[in-house]
């Protein structure tokens, strides 16, 4: 059985099939090298902390399955709790952006609804993945009192208003040193999620955080 794999393999990288991207690597995460290795820098940074994880916005998981792996690498204890809507930006999300800066609202009607829970569930059980705890929800709505003491929070909500319902439910809920990054926090008017950039400068300025963008990432630390 091996033999033949082989010789399938061999087959297909000498073609130029579209299956050649089974065969090699590839880079598919929604964000960049450099953003990667920064969430990992503040994952190793807030393990002494001993509450949970949160990841606000996950898609089809890829992201979530590297962090994973980094916590595994440097024997995190924490927990890691999942949510998203598994069905896209929400309509009153997308109306909002429409509203308040004339979004695309077909653009955004359409990006992130390619996933399903039960298919992020079975990326993180193909992927080894335990320790985190997976949840539908729309952050606007949910009820974040089962959580406390969070070390560390990466939301990846895009839009003004998850974010910011995200901000104003986490912030109260952080452990002391404790570190929030939101993601698609770019200045330029031609970021297309834009609201998250509003939405964090926004919140800091009215918790009195200073600004501390690196990367695209919008990042909040609990004093």
């Amino acid at each position: 059985m091996q033999a033949l794999k082989n010789i399938i393999r061999s087959v297909v990288l000498a073609s130029d099939s579209r299956l050649m991207r089974y065969y090699l690597p590839t880079v598919e995460y929604l964000v960049f090298p450099a953003e990667l290795g920064l969430l990992c820098q503040h994952l190793t940074e807030t393990d002494s902390l001993p509450g949970p994880i949160l990841e606000i916005g996950c898609e089809q998981g890829r992201t979530t399955v590297f962090l994973n792996r980094h916590l595994e690498v440097i024997k995190s204890k924490r927990k890691y709790i999942c949510i998203d809507t598994f069905d896209g930006f929400t309509t009153g999300d997308i109306e909002f952006e429409v509203r308040r800066r004339a979004s695309d609202e077909r653009f955004l009607a359409g990006q992130f609804r390619a996933g399903a829970k039960s298919t992020f569930e079975k990326t993180l059980k193909f992927n080894g993945i335990k320790r985190a705890t997976v949840i539908q929800a729309d952050v606007n709505h949910y009820d974040f009192s089962s959580v406390d003491e969070v070390s560390f929070c990466f939301i990846d909500v895009d839009l003004f208003r998850p974010v910011t319902s995200a901000l104003h439910k986490i912030w109260p809920k952080m452990a002391v040193k404790g570190v929030i990054m939101v993601h698609d926090c770019a200045p330029e008017e031609s970021n297309p999620y834009r609201g998250a950039y509003e939405a964090y400068t926004e919140f800091a300025a009215e918790c009195g955080a200073a600004i501390d963008v690196q990367e695209r990432f919008g990042i909040l630390r609990k004093r």
